[in-house]
């Protein structure tokens, strides 16, 4: 297992003043960490998965109607996956 406290500071939105910001990251593994690849296992890989994680949360949850089965044709709908993804990772770079 491994936990990751971080803390940053940044200005705050309300008051510009500064503020001091912490976040806690817990990883479990079932195979070995040693100092040579916890970085890569837990930074670059764990949190590269969350982010994947969290933008099917967002076509799931936020607008995007991604629980309905828009058709019973396993090839429309694997079409459709296709092109929601796409949409959305283009979206996702304009704001």
């Amino acid at each position: 297992m491994v936990i990751c406290r971080e803390t940053w500071e940044e200005v705050a939105k309300d008051s510009a003043e500064i503020e001091t910001k912490k976040s806690r990251h817990v990883w479990i593994s079932d195979k070995p960490l040693s100092k040579e690849n916890v970085h890569k296992r837990c930074n670059l890989c764990a949190r590269h998965r969350w982010s994947i994680e969290s933008g099917i949360l967002v076509e799931k949850r936020h607008g995007y109607c991604y629980e309905h089965a828009f058709s019973y044709d396993w090839s429309a709908m694997k079409g459709y996956h296709y092109l929601m993804r796409a949409l959305h990772q283009y979206l996702s770079c304009l704001f």
